[in-house]
Parts: C-alpha cells; sequence; structure tokens
C-alpha cells in the first residue's frame, strides 16, 4: 500500500507524515543563489490576499491551477512553476515513453536564497529555516513539505511514490505567499494558465486536447539557463514524450529503468504496491471532480493498468474548490516586457511534429493541421484581437497575444 501522507487539513505542523522529522541538519547547498530575485507578475495588485487555493502537478503529469483549470503537457523540459515575490519553484519533467513525469522540484526563498531540492535522480536536500519565516519537514520515503510561520494555511509538498521515481507537487495557500504567482501552475491573481505576456492559454478540451499545445506554454515558462537551479541544467523542451535513440532525452534521463507498467502483474507488483481502488473512490475527497478525471486519463494512458490510482495525490488530495470570484479575470494587469515566443508558429510546428508521428500522440494523419488551427479557440482567439485592432484597448492589455505590436 502507498505510504501515508498529510491530511488534506492544512496546519503549521503538518499530520500522519510517515513518521515526519524535523530537518534540523542544514544541507550542504549554498545559503545564497544566483537564481531569481524578482517576481513574473509586473505588478504587487492582488484581487483576494486573504483567499485560500490549490495547485498542483502529479504524474503523468496532469498540471491544475489555482481556479481549477487543469491541462496536460507529457514533455521533458525545466519549467517554472510558480514565480512570485516570495519564492520560485522549478519544476523537471522528462518522458518516459507514452508519458511522462516529473524528476525534481526546486524551492527557493528569494529574500534569503534558501533552498529545498526534491529529485528522483539525485539526494533530497534543504537548507530552508526559520531565517526564511518557514518550517520545513521531511517525509520517510523521500520528499520534504514547505511551512510557512506566517501563514498556516499554506504549504508546499513534494512527495516521492512508489519507487522513487516519480515525484507529485501539491501546493496550497493564500495570498500571504502566493498573492502575484505565475508560472506553469496558473496565475494566483487572474485566474487560468497565462503566458508570461499575460495572455491566457486556452485549456479547452481539458487533458487529451491541451498535449498538442502546451509545447508553447512549457517553452514560455522554460527556466533559464543563468537561472536555472536544477541539477544539470538542459536548455531542451520538448513535447514528445517518447524516450531513447532519436528523441530528445534518453531513457536514463528519466531513471526510466523497467518499464514495469508494461510487465507481467506478478513482477509489477513487486516493484510497485498493489492498488485496491478505483477512480471512483477519490470523488468523495476530491470537490472539484478534477483528481477523479486526471485518474481516468491515467487508465487510458496505461491500457487500464490502475498502477497511479493509488498514489498519494489521489488516495489524499489536497485540492479546494475555487471561487471565480476570487479571480480578477478582467486582467488589471498588463503586459510583461518579456513576450513570449510566438505561439501560432510553436503550435504549427508541434502539429507537423504529430502529423509526421512523433510522440505519443500519432496517428492523427496528414491533413489535420489546418483542421485544429481552424478549431482551436486561442488561436482563433488571436486572429480576432488583431483583425479588430483589440490589441490597442488599453483595457484588454491582458488578453494581448504575443503577436500583437503593443506587448
Amino acid at each position: 500500500t502507498p505510504s501515508a501522507t498529510p491530511s488534506a487539513t492544512p496546519s503549521a505542523t503538518p499530520s500522519v507524515i510517515d513518521v515526519p522529522t524535523l530537518s534540523a541538519t542544514p544541507s550542504e547547498e549554498p545559503s545564497t543563489s544566483n537564481g531569481p530575485t524578482s517576481s513574473a507578475s509586473p505588478t504587487v495588485y492582488c484581487p483576494c490576499p486573504e483567499c485560500t487555493h490549490s495547485a498542483g502537478c502529479n504524474p503523468d503529469p496532469h498540471y491544475y491551477a489555482w481556479d481549477n483549470t487543469y491541462y496536460d503537457f507529457q514533455g521533458g523540459c525545466d519549467q517554472i512553476a510558480i514565480d512570485n515575490p516570495v519564492l520560485q519553484v522549478q519544476m523537471r519533467t522528462r518522458p518516459r515513453s507514452y508519458y511522462s513525469t516529473i524528476t525534481e522540484v526546486v524551492v527557493i526563498m528569494k529574500s534569503t536564497g534558501q533552498m529545498m531540492r526534491v529529485g528522483a535522480t539525485v539526494p533530497d536536500s534543504n537548507n530552508i529555516d526559520t531565517t526564511s519565516n518557514a518550517q520545513v519537514t521531511s517525509f520517510t520515503n523521500g520528499g520534504y513539505e514547505l511551512n510557512f510561520l506566517d501563514s498556516p494555511a499554506s504549504f508546499i509538498r513534494v512527495i516521492k511514490m512508489f519507487g522513487r521515481n516519480d515525484i507529485i507537487l501539491q501546493v496550497r495557500g493564500d495570498g500571504t505567499i502566493f498573492c502575484n504567482s505565475e508560472g506553469m501552475l496558473g496565475s494566483f491573481n487572474y485566474g487560468g494558465v497565462r503566458f508570461r505576456n499575460g495572455a491566457l492559454y486556452d485549456t479547452t478540451g481539458g487533458w487529451p486536447a491541451t498535449r498538442l499545445t502546451s509545447i508553447a506554454l512549457a517553452r514560455d515558462w522554460q527556466v533559464p539557463l543563468e537561472e536555472n537551479l536544477l541539477t544539470n541544467p538542459s536548455d531542451i523542451c520538448d513535447a514528445s514524450s517518447n524516450c531513447g535513440p532519436g528523441e530528445a532525452f534518453e531513457c536514463t534521463s528519466s531513471r526510466r529503468l523497467d518499464d514495469e507498467t508494461h510487465l507481467p502483474n506478478d513482477e509489477r507488483e513487486l516493484q510497485s504496491p498493489v492498488c485496491d481502488k478505483t477512480c471512483d473512490d477519490i470523488g468523495i475527497l476530491d470537490p472539484t471532480g478534477i483528481m477523479q478525471s486526471a485518474c481516468e486519463e491515467d487508465l487510458l494512458l496505461l491500457d487500464g493498468n490502475n498502477i497511479f490510482t493509488c498514489q498519494p495525490a489521489y488516495v489524499e488530495p489536497t485540492i479546494i474548490a475555487a471561487n471565480p470570484d476570487d479571480f480578477d479575470y478582467s486582467g488589471s494587469g498588463t503586459c510583461s516586457d518579456n513576450p513570449s515566443e510566438d505561439v501560432d508558429a510553436i503550435l504549427v510546428e508541434e502539429v507537423e511534429r504529430v502529423n509526421n508521428g512523433k510522440g505519443h500522440d500519432k496517428g492523427l494523419g496528414k491533413g489535420r493541421g489546418n483542421g485544429l488551427r481552424k478549431r482551436n479557440p486561442f488561436l482563433r482567439g488571436c486572429a480576432r484581437l488583431k483583425f479588430f485592432g483589440l490589441c490597442d484597448d488599453e483595457s484588454l492589455k491582458y488578453q494581448c497575444p504575443v503577436t500583437c505590436d503593443i506587448c
């Protein structure tokens, strides 16, 4: 059976954490860092500082944002998951053939440069302490939970699951810590998932539909090499879930080892816990239905294998239902000074990649690219904003796509 995780109710000191122990001895991690010192958010505006929301990412990886928006990115990339004036969370995903997983997470406190690291192929380490007005507890099976002394409702939980080759990132908190957060886990202020320039990423179609387009988002939030605190920083950001010869990443880069999900049942059970749960069991624990939907998507990707159904993100989900009124969807923020890459071009490139038989979405067939462009509301939105001159409207700057001159 999977290891126990803290209860879904946040507290200053996490409960039932597989015999948690206070991280008393700082690691050899440096006390200062060349990492980021400023937030990606252009202002200090916060529409609801007292609101508590959740965000996170769990294998395969499935991403969910502060306002319960959700999407998939099944590739390999070093990404900024969260960036705000208080901290930054960097996250690495790597392909394992037909799906990807999180292999490393680093949290850096901007005021002190103290860091917490959890990795599948590197030792866990932490030197965050009360100097950063925080406290870290460790899990017996690997990973940490970071709690904030001035915000008991807030935590960042990084858990290793099963053979410690897969990592789960769970975040919950209020505006004390997470106001102005932007990144792959969404916008705490404005809702949804947004590019660096404030343009809204379209999540229509859920898990399967966003796999084709999320490479644009990942490349936009890729960690710059000079700020990358992950082990052996990489400048590769690729959409394919395949690894090995001819692919962007070797399978060893994700510590794939034996592909246990394709082993006979008797061999697989020796490597991972036997799961006696179904996706329906998650329903009573998750008021949003997102985790149950993610679980069902896992079953589709793994041909009915329920190995992930007992992962901690499903057994004890920390996700909470968000109130749309907590977010300023009008986007009072402005476009940043660092526009994204041309999203249209990236999506066209991805369509061509899929049509050429790359990645796990093989079989779309030639000639589907134009149809995808016509059906995709984000691409239609770009054209519409430019055609009607809405990019020149100050009140609509937040929608301004990367192809608008104003950004």
